[in-house]
């Protein structure tokens, strides 16, 4: 069963309640909500503006995923056949909404998934029948989604994480009850949302399934995930740590196929996705998606896919591609390279930079690369080279062909240019897909990488727009100010 209200967006953003017979009753009805696609592949359903009776499914489209410090476009005409919030988003502008009375489907698309999470944990204790463990497997389930989808809102309007100023940065309504009684919703602030989501999680995992059956569902090793992931975005490694070598614990269980794929021998990777070297430029499809069984890097799929940014035939625009000094980040024989062109799928033009042609579904769940790569950061911050070196090496040795060129340089010789080479590796993995976002707030303070807020500057044609701080969080957007208004917008 799956609650089709939970999914809609009405007329304020957590107006969202099941009627008549879509009104959950049992065990397996409640279970049944988080057999939801929509979850997975990070879409909602909202109001068609036809009218009443008219519904349309929406990706949750996160705008920071133009807004990334990787990215150029040197083509203006091409630039203009995007959407009016996504130029915004690309030039940094504090507004990205043209209308008020827009969603913004990240905010909406999040807060709707809520709602369901919150209908298990607030219902699910009163049931009568479904065992007293599967019960609380359920309720534990629910409250790591909770959880994680805050985290992501917090990620996207509220402040970063920062230990000294956790009292008065602003976060995002911390939001517990299926309700739509409460009609004025306040902000949290940093401490508030994530004292209460930590502490969930450290009380919830324990209930967690073990030995991971289906990676469509929450278990036990991502729920740690989930908890290392928070950790490690809040700048708080030791603990992260802690809880990623419990998720690799854990993930040793499964029960399904998990393992990095080898991007050193085409036959267990490339030729596998219809990779043909004769003619890499028209690549496009074919990379097995985070559900697909076959997918063994993914221990949990929830993902969004972002091919609006990336060009898919004949579809999208070639508008937005790699700066130069980033792509030559890659050395020559690391096979990420094979993910982007520099020229359109027909072979002509040849554009002037490179650009990510394939794989642009963007894994938000547990997955096998980061979760190396925060191992590898979390060691190396807390003083272990040796496990350091082992995990960041675990990736490089599946993504680049010869053991000299994979080997981490003999340069990278003291903890600082460890930390740095490992963020940089990061940068490599997740190159034009959003997911450097994170990264980039997370580190703005940190004195190792001053030079992120150096080079958060996007190039249009001739114009150069610069991110500032203050843009590390959007605004909330204007259709939930007005609907509640205890709500306090951004600067």
């Amino acid at each position: 069963m799956v609650l089709t209200a939970s999914t809609i967006g009405c007329t304020k953003f957590l107006d969202l309640k099941p009627k008549g017979k879509d009104v959950p009753r049992t065990f397996a009805h409640y279970d049944g909500l988080l057999n939801n696609a929509y979850m997975v592949q990070m879409l909602w359903t909202s109001p068609n503006p036809n009218g009443p009776g008219y519904m349309f499914s929406r990706g949750i489209d996160p705008f920071w995923a133009f807004m990334t410090d990787e990215l150029i476009s040197p083509y203006p005409t091409e630039f203009d056949t995007y959407a009016k919030e996504q130029k915004l988003a690309f030039q940094f502008a504090d507004d990205l909404l043209v209308f008020n009375t827009q969603e913004m489907n990240i905010w909406s698309g999040l807060y709707s998934h809520i709602y369901t999470f919150n209908v298990i944990e607030n219902n699910v204790p009163s049931l009568k029948d479904g065992s007293e463990k599967d019960r609380q497997a359920l309720i534990a389930e629910a409250k790591v989604n909770r959880a994680y989808f805050h985290h992501l809102l917090a990620q996207t309007f509220g402040k970063p994480y920062r230990k000294a100023t956790e009292e008065t940065d602003l976060a995002v309504p911390l939001v517990t009850e299926a309700s739509i009684g409460i009609l004025d919703y306040k902000r949290a602030t940093n401490k508030e949302l994530y004292d209460f989501i930590l502490k969930d999680l450290r009380e919830s995992i324990p209930m967690l399934k073990e030995g991971a059956g289906t990676k469509l569902r929450v278990h036990r090793a991502a729920g740690y995930f989930v908890l290392g992931r928070i950790l490690f975005d809040m700048g708080m490694y030791p603990e992260a740590l802690e809880a990623l070598i419990s998720c690799q614990t854990e993930t040793a269980k499964a029960s399904i196929p998990v393992s990095l794929f080898d991007y050193t021998d085409d036959t267990k990777s490339f030729t596998l996705w219809g990779y043909n070297p004769a003619s890499p430029h028209a690549w496009r499809t074919g990379y097995f998606l985070p559900e697909d069984v076959r997918n063994t890097e993914v221990i949990n799929a929830q993902y969004f896919t972002m091919n609006i940014i990336v060009y898919t035939g004949t579809q999208l625009a070639n508008a937005v591609f790699v700066k130069d000094e980033y792509m030559n980040k890659f050395s020559p024989n690391d096979r990420r390279r094979r993910f982007f062109a520099n020229k359109r799928y027909t072979g002509t033009p040849v554009w002037s930079h490179f650009k990510r042609i394939s794989k642009w579904q963007n894994t938000m769940g547990a997955n096998l690369p980061d979760l190396f790569l925060m191992l590898a950061e979390c060691y190396a911050r807390t003083g272990n080279d040796t496990k350091a070196r082992e995990s960041v090496m675990l990736l490089r040795s599946k993504r680049i062909v010869g053991a000299t060129e994979s080997a981490i340089p003999a340069s990278v010789n003291s903890k600082d240019l460890l930390i740095k080479f490992i963020v940089d590796e990061r940068l490599r993995e997740n190159m034009m897909t959003g997911i450097r976002w994170f990264d980039m707030r997370r580190l703005w303070h940190d004195p190792l990488f001053a030079d992120i807020r150096t080079n958060s500057t996007h190039t249009l044609g001739t114009e150069t727009f610069t991110l500032t701080e203050k843009r590390l969080q959007l605004r909330i957007p204007p259709k939930d100010l007005k609907m509640s208004p205890g709500l306090v917008d951004n600067e």
